[in-house]
């Protein structure tokens, strides 16, 4: 388990994301920030 300090623009941003059409792609803040890390982990792994 990790905390994140988030930016506050970026946080109502991703906070219109979850309440908005994307609820069923993201349930929660955790889980958007959870799927960007997997997401760029991946990326670096896919080019090493």
């Amino acid at each position: 388990m990790a905390v994140v300090r988030v930016d506050e623009k970026l946080l109502r941003e991703v906070k219109k994301l979850v309440d908005g059409d994307s609820r069923y792609d993201y349930p929660s803040i955790a889980a958007f920030v959870n799927k960007a890390i997997y997401e760029k982990l991946r990326k670096k792994d896919d080019k090493a």
